[in-house]
């Protein structure tokens, strides 16, 4: 994945910053390829996932939708779908900031993100970059 670094060039400029993150004022989107449709057999273009992420049980290092994790959620929307390649182009928007948060939240949808060798099934994965080498 990637971020952004955000530099304040004055105190003031800094203090704007801080109180819009604070505030969650400031919204995050990021743009990614899924395996598959995460709207569920209906293809619902608006997707909202309120699911408590925490770590998995099964697997060290890793993040899962647990019952006993902490408060997440996000906004999927899908922008385009190909049927044929199965895949979707989404934006996915964080109202909170769990680790791995797009990862399990796109996974748990069925639709895990493109490429993720740690989150997505095996098979799509493999099926994924046979279609696109």
């Amino acid at each position: 994945t990637t971020g952004v670094l955000l530099v304040a060039k004055t105190p003031a400029a800094e203090q704007q910053l801080t109180e819009q993150f604070k505030g969650r004022s400031m919204k995050k989107r990021y743009v990614a390829l899924l395996l598959g449709h995460p709207g569920g057999p209906a293809q619902s273009s608006t997707i909202h996932v309120n699911e408590p992420i925490g770590r998995d049980p099964a697997r060290a290092g890793k993040m899962a939708v647990t019952a006993e994790g902490k408060v997440a959620k996000s906004v999927v929307r899908v922008h385009a779908y190909s049927a044929e390649r199965d895949i979707s182009l989404v934006t996915v928007e964080l109202l909170t900031g769990r680790q791995h948060q797009i990862r399990v939240h796109c996974a748990h949808l069925g639709a895990a993100v493109a490429g993720d060798g740690d989150y997505a099934e095996a098979s799509a994965l493999a099926t994924f970059r046979k279609a696109f080498k």
